[in-house]
């Protein structure tokens, strides 16, 4: 009797087609990955890709934005040299701290067939279709990462709400950088 180094109740080897041919389960199996590879198919097409952007960047934003608004009211507090350029500092940096807590809370991008829809800042809503779209590229900012879409025919360029990596972006191959 030959010695065999596998298991007793070991299953056997999926390549063994002599085993899978006796019995036609290999067709069957074949149909059936197919079938579901298909159905697969059919559900992305109608399914649309929605991305939000990460929440990480509120980090930074919340209190930035209440140093902003702290700064903003400086001159109930604080009658001395330079008051009035701390308020205007204040007010000029609280709507744009405002409106990134808005991109990281309420921001998407939803792409489907038909095109790419941006929600980002405040009530902005734009809309793509493919046929438009030139490129989708990445550009490197100070802190960070932003994705923008290209338009053809020198139409402009749009920065989409997601995927945004801001001041704690780190690099594109680790986990945490990872689109979520």
């Amino acid at each position: 009797m030959a010695r065999t180094n596998a298991r007793p109740d070991a299953r056997p080897d999926p390549d063994d087609r002599a085993d899978r041919d006796d019995r036609g389960d290999d067709r069957a199996d074949r149909a059936d990955r197919a079938d579901r590879a298909d159905r697969a198919d059919r559900q992305a097409e109608r399914t649309p890709y929605r991305i939000r952007p990460s929440r990480l960047p509120l980090l930074w934003a919340v209190p930035g934005a209440a140093v902003s608004f702290a700064l903003a009211l400086s001159f109930l507090v604080y009658d001395g040299y330079g008051v009035w350029t701390m308020v205007l500092a204040g007010i000029a940096a609280l709507p744009c701290y405002l409106a990134a807590i808005r991109t990281h809370l309420a921001g998407h991008v939803v792409g489907d067939r038909h095109g790419v829809t941006t929600r980002s800042a405040l009530w902005s809503v734009r809309r793509f279709r493919w046929k438009d779209v030139e490129r989708i590229e990445i550009r490197p900012t100070t802190f960070g990462r932003k994705v923008a879409v290209v338009l053809r025919k020198g139409k402009g360029q749009y920065v989409l709400a997601a995927p945004r990596r801001t001041l704690f972006a780190g690099s594109p191959n680790s986990r945490r950088s990872s689109t979520r």
